[in-house]
């Protein structure tokens, strides 16, 4: 008998926008992926076109479409066809739709560069590929880290509680990995540094960590 969990569902490829350039791409994707057996979609940094592309032709499809919700997507549209949305967005993408200062602070957000972190066969970079997983906010500009911070600072609770209506509504779940969220926003922890389980790490990745922890 095997020694742990089963697999329950499987997703396709990883969907980016470096592997799916455009909305028509990420929309074929959907269908080669459905024909090949997979169980869901699984997005991680579809900028908008190519995020709405692959949700609506896997609704039409009728195969489930999880996973990563860039800011330039209202997660309240992304609600309407994702199944389950991982580490509430992540980044600030979540807690925008809580912000007293919505629309200004996306207006801002629109106005940098709308072009997420690539995970991907065509992004060829083994270490910042790993490092972007580790820890993904280092790799953000401080202009979109100071209107994360703004997005905190203008939190409202009513908004928030509005905003949690509207996804039980939707059916849409949220896989809030809190200690995932944790690791990336405060990754210089002492606790994780003196953590006694990093002696079953190999001590590259711990390497990684430490440099990640003091930038």
């Amino acid at each position: 008998h095997p020694v742990g969990p089963g697999l329950l569902a499987l997703p396709g490829t990883i969907m980016t926008d470096a592997s799916t350039p455009t909305p028509e791409a990420a929309a074929a994707a959907v269908r080669s992926q459905k024909a090949e057996g997979a169980d869901f979609i699984k997005t991680v940094g579809l900028s908008r076109a190519n995020f709405l592309g692959a949700m609506h032709e896997a609704n039409a499809l009728g195969i489930p479409f999880d996973g990563h919700v860039n800011s330039d997507v209202d997660v309240r549209e992304a609600a309407k066809g994702m199944r389950a949305i991982e580490h509430l967005g992540p980044a600030e993408t979540m807690l925008l739709s809580c912000s007293s200062d919505e629309a200004a602070i996306r207006q801002a957000l629109a106005a940098l560069d709308p072009t997420p972190p690539q995970v991907g066969p065509q992004a060829d970079m083994a270490d910042v590929i790993a490092r972007i997983i580790a820890s993904p906010l280092s790799n953000l500009p401080a202009a979109e880290i100071a209107l994360i911070a703004r997005v905190v600072d203008t939190y409202d609770e009513a908004k928030c509680r509005a905003l949690a209506g509207e996804l039980v509504a939707d059916g849409s779940w949220q896989v809030p990995t809190l200690i995932r969220l944790r690791t990336m926003s405060l990754p210089d922890d002492p606790a994780y540094a003196n953590d006694p389980n990093l002696r079953f790490i190999p001590s590259d990745t711990r390497r990684m960590w430490a440099e990640l922890a003091e930038e």
